[in-house]
């Protein structure tokens, strides 16, 4: 080969390596893919934290129902009381209840049948997954049976998208 055929090569070698050195991507550039990745994962991370909190009060309205009709299905007709306890519950639920994993599911009783002595519970930080607030027992398999004379009931559960109460009251004939 001739030197200038050499040189022709050299030259078209070292431009070709210079492209090559510079098609990369800017620091810049790569910083803004990275932000705007992180933007698009907060938000998605964020929906679904929502949607979880949905899903869990539609699953806590879902067991306040089921509760309700198995405790009124106990109730005898001809003294107007209901007979209904832990063993029962069990019984009903042979699964058990999945309790929420923020707050338990809360009952009162009464032995009037106007309600009136069944208030909503305060929605405070007494409520917790192992205890109810102001006098409210925690629904579960360990729970007292209702006392002979128990006319009426109130069923509570906090939802937590709302924190507001969910609350099913026993029919009253």
């Amino acid at each position: 080969m001739r030197l200038k055929d050499l040189t022709f090569l050299r030259i078209k070698k070292a431009k070709l390596l210079l492209e090559l050195s510079n098609s990369g991507f800017t620091l810049v550039e790569l910083l803004v893919v990275v932000t705007i990745i992180a933007l698009l994962g907060t938000i998605g991370i964020s929906a679904f934290i929502v949607a979880q909190r949905t899903a869990r009060d539609g699953k806590k309205i879902a067991d306040i129902n089921s509760i309700a009709k198995s405790i009124e299905s106990s109730k005898n007709y001809s003294t107007g009381t209901y007979a209904y306890s832990g063993t029962a519950l069990s019984e009903d639920f042979p699964r058990g209840i999945t309790a929420d994993i923020k707050y338990a599911y809360c009952i009162k009783t009464s032995t009037g049948t106007d309600l009136t002595g069944i208030v909503d519970p305060t929605v405070d930080i007494s409520w917790t997954v192992n205890d109810c607030p102001d006098d409210y027992l925690v629904v579960n398999s360990s729970m007292e049976a209702f006392a002979v004379s128990t006319k009426s009931w109130k069923l509570c559960a906090l939802l937590e998208k709302s924190n507001s109460l969910f609350c099913i009251t026993s029919l009253i004939k």
